[in-house]
């Protein structure tokens, strides 16, 4: 028999019912005056944080994605900005769409690229506040946040959006694929999640498997969305598996036909030879120790984001400086807290889930040989800290103790995160930021070496970063690559940049560029000008719209015997193709000069060339000795002393003054 004071406990149930998931009746109404504030909030902070990123310039892969992207030109051409052929952007049909466009309203100019990149990033802000909003107005958040969760949900997604880690999403011009991907996921899961208080088929849900499958044509990681949406709709929305399939089916099932669409885009691109993809033969137990050491540092970025580093290179030397033994510790403390938590709160097990969900493709499957870590893919694994922080410090810290302090560090990452943009602020400034901080990288030191070369009076100090390249790196071929062309502007040592130019094309011999580069060091040279044109013919087989090559190849050709009309052919392909190149025109009208002379031909060509460029001093010379054949001793008489106005040490101008006024004194 009981006793009388005795208190009957139910046991509490662990399946998640109905009222658990569904909103709280006043949590929307409480919510109304923080929407605007919030909107005004993310677009302003991200705004000033991004403030000074509108003149940083293209880098690394920005080149080929960008100004040598010939598939983004014409935005009428839609199968060529659909299907493009651009190594970086084929199979990726939207991602390069949203280029051209940019392309079409601004060309090259970057300040249209990053205002784009930076409203792709408000706009993933934004509905990473509406996700975490609507998530905290469930009852079982509400009745613990109460009017604190809207609170909350802006700090996340300020904290969120102000992390100096997401730089390297947003400022990279390039990595625009991490950020719209972002956009899309984000997009996706919001969409569930306004439909999933309605019991069938909702506009919402056609509107998440939209963006679902756009998101498949920005980047192979959208691949794990339809899995987290349907995690998420089990946890937060339905309660359960049989729930969630039974009344959002039709959802889920949409969102997994996208696997269909991203196989077709990976089948017919050739994926597994794309330079983003990089599945080219990898061991796999070092590949496997650089991604422990990559998911160590990536949740250590999230927490500490110091240092940033923009390029971690190729080099296995430089992975193996991250401690392997305290990476596996922190992964496994990871994996270990994320199976305590999904085993006691789902909702924070889920996560953890997210988090390794984003990554686990690019860090497992997928060998990315050319950019084994980066910082790009922590882009959307951040939001799950950034929801753990200001839950967890609004739990255990004094409501305006804690407020204040999440205010502050919000305040604290949009300065770090205004000063990481600020060493974009120029090539030569990130890359010696990146070499600071891996002196071993040589992919680093490389294009410092490249950067340094436009910039006067560097050039040594580019050669030392470029040879310590090739030192670090010398199976790498874009090292050769910069080293040659660094060296071919030293008439004293062509032959190291015939051979570095050997090297590139050893492994790659079929790159048009490599060949119109040892060409003209060959040609340069004074003695191998037969050799020289071979490789010229070659690159201009390989790629025939290039105006330059055929400028380089008729230059060529006129110092072989018997290949003048052949010379003047293919420099007259290169005045057609580029109408704009003086020297081409200076070079025909050179040719034009030979047996037969054509003077005529001749002065039209170098006319052309002084009008494009009158600023040098060989166009004027050349013109000068045209009109002196035809006769025309005053006019060129004035076209020398042009010629040595701009360059008085030109010691060939001078010398025809002196003759032609020697021959008026004779004849006066």
């Amino acid at each position: 028999m009981p006793r009388p004071d005795a208190v009957s406990v139910r046991p509490v149930p662990r399946v998640i019912t109905r009222s658990m998931v569904e909103p709280s009746p006043g949590s929307t109404a409480a919510a109304r005056p923080w929407t605007r504030f919030a909107l005004a909030a993310v677009f302003v902070a991200v705004a000033l944080a991004y403030s000074n990123t509108r003149s940083v310039p293209l880098l690394l892969d920005d080149g080929p994605t960008i100004a040598g992207n010939e598939s983004i030109r014409d935005l009428s051409r839609w199968g060529n900005v659909l299907f493009s052929g651009s190594v970086f952007t084929t199979g990726r049909p939207v991602l390069n769409l949203s280029f051209a466009l940019n392309h079409a309203f601004g060309g090259t100019a970057v300040a249209g690229y990053h205002v784009v990149n930076a409203l792709i990033h408000i706009g993933a802000a934004l509905l990473l506040w509406g996700i975490v909003s609507r998530t905290f107005r469930r009852r079982r958040f509400h009745e613990r946040l109460g009017v604190r969760s809207e609170h909350a949900a802006l700090l996340v997604a300020l904290l969120w959006a102000l992390h100096p880690v997401q730089v390297a999403s947003v400022t990279y011009l390039s990595q625009r694929a991490e950020s719209l991907m972002g956009l899309c996921y984000l997009a996706t899961l919001y969409g569930l999640v306004r439909g999933g208080t309605e019991r069938t088929w909702s506009w919402w849900h056609g509107g998440a498997i939209a963006c679902c499958a756009a998101g498949m044509g920005v980047k192979e990681v959208m691949v794990t969305a339809p899995l987290a949406c349907f995690v998420y709709d089990v946890v937060f929305l339905s309660g359960s598996v049989r729930a969630a399939w039974q009344q959002h089916w039709r959802c889920h099932v949409g969102l997994a036909a996208c696997w269909l669409l991203l196989a077709g885009l990976m089948a017919g691109n050739d994926f597994e030879h794309r330079v983003i993809g990089h599945a080219v033969p990898i061991p796999a137990e070092p590949y496997a120790l650089t991604q422990v050491r990559a998911v160590a540092h990536y949740v250590r970025l999230m927490v500490w984001p110091h240092p940033l580093i923009f390029d971690y290179g190729t080099d296995q030397h430089v992975f193996e400086t991250f401690t392997l033994g305290w990476s596996l510790v922190v992964v496994l403390a990871t994996f270990s807290v994320a199976v305590s938590s999904w085993r006691k709160s789902r909702a924070v097990g889920f996560l953890f889930l997210w988090g390794f969900l984003v990554l686990v493709p690019t860090s497992s499957v997928v060998a990315i040989a050319g950019q084994r870590i980066a910082e790009n893919r922590i882009y959307l694994p951040l939001a799950a800290a950034a929801v753990l922080l200001p839950l967890t410090v609004l739990a255990i810290v004094p409501r305006r103790l804690a407020s204040a302090a999440l205010w502050l560090l919000v305040g604290a990452l949009g300065v770090l995160t205004w000063r990481r943009n600020h060493d974009f602020s120029s090539a030569a400034t990130l890359w010696r930021d990146t070499v600071a901080k891996l002196p071993m990288n040589h992919r680093a030191h490389s294009w410092l070496g490249t950067a340094l070369l436009d910039m006067p009076g560097r050039y040594g100090e580019a050669m030392s970063h470029l040879t310590e390249a090739s030192r670090l790196g010398p199976w790498d071929v874009d090292s050769h690559w910069n080293l040659g062309r660094a060296l071919i502007r030293d008439p004293g040592r062509l032959t190291e940049a015939i051979r570095c130019f050997e090297v590139v094309l050893k492994a790659k011999p079929q790159d048009a560029p490599a060949h119109a580069m040892l060409g003209t060091a060959l040609l340069m040279s004074g003695t191998r000008a037969d050799e020289a044109a071979r490789h010229l013919e070659k690159a201009v087989q390989l790629r025939p719209e290039r105006g330059d090559f055929h400028r380089l190849l008729g230059t060529a050709l006129m110092n072989v015997p018997g290949r003048r009309t052949d010379a003047i052919r293919e420099l007259e392909t290169a005045t057609r193709l580029a109408p704009t190149d003086a020297e081409a025109f200076t070079n025909l009208g050179i040719a034009y000069l030979a047996e037969p002379p054509n003077i005529d031909r001749a002065i039209a060509a170098q006319r052309t060339a002084v009008n494009l460029n009158p600023g040098a001093h060989l166009p004027w010379f050349n013109l000068g000795i045209a009109l002196m054949m035809r006769g025309e001793l005053a006019e060129a008489e004035r076209s020398f002393e042009r010629a040595r106005e701009i360059a008085p040490s030109f010691e060939p101008a001078r010398s025809k003054l002196q003759d032609l006024r020697a021959k008026r004194s004779a004849r006066e």
